[in-house]
């Protein structure tokens, strides 16, 4: 197994960006498990505009076996007593949070985008094609997953988990196809 580069007393936190063609990329908090770079544990929010969004942990994921084009940008490094869930190689989905875990308990405390109000999505009659190019753009009234993550690390920063420098890498992270 790779090695992350941190020490033993420190966790690698990083922004997982998956690419999708034609949409607004997905933005999830990523930490390694220690000594390894592709299994570790996933959090983030799901659903879309029209569904409304909820929180997920993923533990135990495995990077490496995923079919998604990503990339990760580092986000900075945490103290590994923050991390209080045990490191597994057993893929494990949750909806809820760990209080004892100061990541998750962060991330309960921000809410998931809501279905936003009708006026601020696609007109009524609009083209697959005008919608996609719809939903291609920010739109501050209808926030998604990389709002909500935004937010989420702009909270991990206030409460010291992340340093600073984590909000310009978040603002740098790519958001969309050029």
């Amino acid at each position: 197994m790779a090695s992350t580069s941190t020490s033993s007393d420190t966790r690698k936190v990083q922004l997982y960006v998956k690419k999708i063609v034609g949409a607004r990329y997905h933005y999830a908090i990523w930490i390694p498990n220690a000594g390894s770079l592709t299994r570790g544990r996933m959090i983030h929010v799901i659903g879309s505009p029209l569904t409304g969004f909820t929180l997920q942990v993923k533990e135990g994921f495995d990077l490496s076996k995923t079919k998604s084009v990503y990339v990760l940008v580092d986000l900075g490094t945490t103290a590994v007593a923050n991390i209080t869930v045990a490191d597994t190689t057993t893929q494990n989905m949750r909806g809820t949070t760990t209080d004892s875990d100061k990541f998750e308990k962060c991330a309960g405390k921000i809410q998931p985008p809501r279905i936003p109000e009708a006026q601020y999505m696609p007109p009524a009659g609009s083209k697959p094609s005008e919608i996609k190019a719809f939903w291609l753009q920010d739109h501050p009234n209808a926030p998604r997953c990389q709002e909500w993550t935004r937010s989420y690390v702009a909270a991990l920063v206030k409460e010291k988990l992340l340093p600073d420098t984590a909000i310009e890498a978040i603002n740098s992270a790519p958001r969309r196809p050029e």
